[in-house]
């Protein structure tokens, strides 16, 4: 399974929001998405509480 850390979580989201924003995207509704944290036995996301401030904005 890979691992995915905050580095590369965020260069995923700054390129979504980019997509996003070309595409002219008025309103955009997003989960809370707590399975990327690090101890969510489903996911291979593992962001740390303190990743998730650091990713608003």
């Amino acid at each position: 399974m890979l691992t995915f850390h905050y580095a590369h979580w965020s260069a995923a989201l700054d390129e979504g929001l980019a997509r996003i924003r070309q595409a002219g995207a008025e309103l955009l509704l997003v989960s809370l998405g707590v399975a990327t944290f690090e101890r969510e036995p489903i996911s291979s996301f593992k962001l740390r509480s303190d990743d998730y401030p650091a990713s608003t904005g």
